[in-house]
């Protein structure tokens, strides 16, 4: 029988020398973790000496009189040996992989931009953030998308320093730090599930146990990034829980023998507790996107969804809530296909987003490719903006990275350094409304690897360049064809061109 938590704390105080499994000597209890039902073992009786976290059940009991005898050694006083030994494989530290997750990020923006592009890397049809109940009077924030023709993954997710979005193609994200960065510099963590129905049959095994999942079922995954679990000295903690019902009603009983089952699944459980119901959540996001008779997939391209749940937020949940609404309604997506539901109250309905494309956005709108190097282009957009803004930023210069905004400059002429182009002065009011867009598609220009800024490269120099001489050659050709007045044509003035704008022929440039 496993010892009480009582009995582990009597055997702390008391100093008593313990049978512990794993150990050939005995052991004394340092420190007794009641929440992780963990203890600090050391050979020694006082402080100094090796210590090591291991389970309260390696704790098997009092060190008895049939054990061989050993003399407890004294502390002389003396500089321990300095051993040190060969290893093959990295030792990893679960405090400081949350530091270094949390360190990742400049700022909670930042961090939330990372969420977002998550999700439209996953090219869905809707998002939904919102605010929702936990125990007590806490609050969390959850984000919920459907993923089209994938199969979303929590095993995945939270995978270490692994991504499938590395290489060739047009994903955000390829670092495999993008979600476990983002929920620690946010706050304490993330609860992430995922549901989808199963393609094939398949096995799960948990232990010796070995559980076949028949094709057709509602396969959910669930796993929790916390900055409580991660211990100094020991590997970073992230559990994960992998179970499938054959209905939707199924659901918690199928959860149930998970956590009977596995320990995995128990610590998952256990993690989630005052955070997530884990049965109402995952029958909640399998009913998302699944038939609740069939469990067939409501739409074919989108058969599986994923969850995001961040809890201990540094920020009030409303507050994050409505800055992931304000990304998104902004110009942070090139081409935001998806509609995006906020809600920043417990139970409100919320509010609707809705598609949104840059470049349609724009009067005017004309492209050019430029070389930035062999067999590798970038496209250049410019155009006149609908949209009213402050006059210091009404002409700016957007840099988008695999439709993902990196950069943003108030003033492209500044930005792109227009008077070196055009070999002379310009008065304020030039090209004043003029939007210009550099779009990377294939990934040409170098980044960080937080996707917040390019690397000024020779690339991009070449990238820059060809945008300020298109930009100055299009404003030219629209104002001449613009120009209205009955005075002599002047290139600084842009007041007759903004009004004639919204009547202009399109395709002229």
């Amino acid at each position: 029988m496993p010892l009480s938590l009582a009995e582990l704390r009597t055997a702390c105080e008391n100093k008593t020398k313990m049978r512990c499994d794993g150990y050939p000597r005995a052991m004394f209890v340092h420190q007794v973790f009641e929440a992780e039902r963990e203890v600090s073992l050391g050979f020694k009786k006082g402080r100094g000496g090796y210590f090591e976290q291991a389970d309260f059940e390696d704790v098997l009991g009092e060190w008895g009189a049939d054990e061989p005898a050993e003399a407890e050694e004294e502390d002389t006083g003396e500089e321990e040996e300095l051993v040190v030994s060969d290893r093959t494989q990295a030792q990893l530290d679960g405090a400081g992989f949350w530091h270094d997750c949390r360190n990742q990020h400049s700022s909670a923006d930042a961090a939330m931009m990372e969420l977002l592009d998550n999700v439209a890397d996953e090219h869905p049809t809707r998002c939904a953030i919102e605010v929702r109940a936990r125990a007590g009077t806490a609050t969390c924030v959850a984000l919920r998308n459907d993923v089209r023709d994938r199969a979303a993954s929590v095993l995945d997710a939270l995978s270490l320093m692994r991504s499938e979005k590395r290489g060739p193609g047009a994903l955000i994200g390829e670092n495999g730090v993008g979600l476990k960065a983002a929920a620690a510099k946010l706050g304490g963590g993330a609860v992430v599930l995922t549901a989808r129905r199963a393609a094939q049959s398949f096995v799960i095994r948990r232990g010796a146990r070995r559980e076949t999942v028949g094709e057709g079922a509602a396969v959910l995954e669930v796993g929790v990034l916390a900055e409580s679990l991660q211990r100094a000295g020991r590997p970073p903690v992230i559990p994960i829980a992998v179970f499938a019902a054959r209905s939707l009603d199924g659901v918690g009983r199928a959860w149930a023998a998970a956590v009977r089952d596995s320990p995995a699944a128990a610590h998952t459980a256990e993690a989630c507790g005052g955070i997530v119901d884990v049965e109402a959540a995952c029958r909640s996001l399998a009913a998302s996107i699944l038939d609740e008779d069939t469990l067939a997939p409501r739409r074919a391209t989108h058969a599986s969804a994923f969850e995001v749940v961040l809890f201990d937020t540094f920020e009030a949940a409303p507050t994050v809530a409505r800055k992931l609404g304000e990304i998104l309604r902004g110009e942070t997506y090139l081409d935001r296909a998806f509609v995006a539901t906020i809600a920043d109250g417990v139970g409100e309905r919320g509010e609707e987003i809705e598609p949104y494309d840059l470049v349609r956005s724009l009067v005017e709108p004309a492209r050019e490719r430029v070389e930035v190097g062999r067999d590798r282009y970038v496209t250049v957009v410019v155009g006149f903006s609908t949209v009213s803004k402050h006059a210091d930023a009404a002409s700016p210069l957007l840099v988008y990275t695999k439709g993902r905004l990196v950069e943003r400059h108030d003033d492209w002429r500044l930005a792109l350094n227009l008077r070196q182009h055009l070999k002379r002065d310009f008065r304020k009011e030039y090209a004043l409304g003029l939007t210009v867009v550099i779009i990377d598609d294939a990934g040409c220009l170098r980044q960080t690897h937080t996707k917040q800024r390019i690397v000024d490269d020779v690339a991009f120099e070449v990238a820059k360049g060809g945008a300020a001489t298109f930009a100055a050659e299009y404003f030219v050709a629209v104002h001449k064809r613009t120009w209205v007045g009955d005075k002599k044509w002047r290139l600084e003035v842009n007041e007759s061109l903004t009004k004639a704008l919204d009547s202009a022929g399109r395709g002229a440039v």
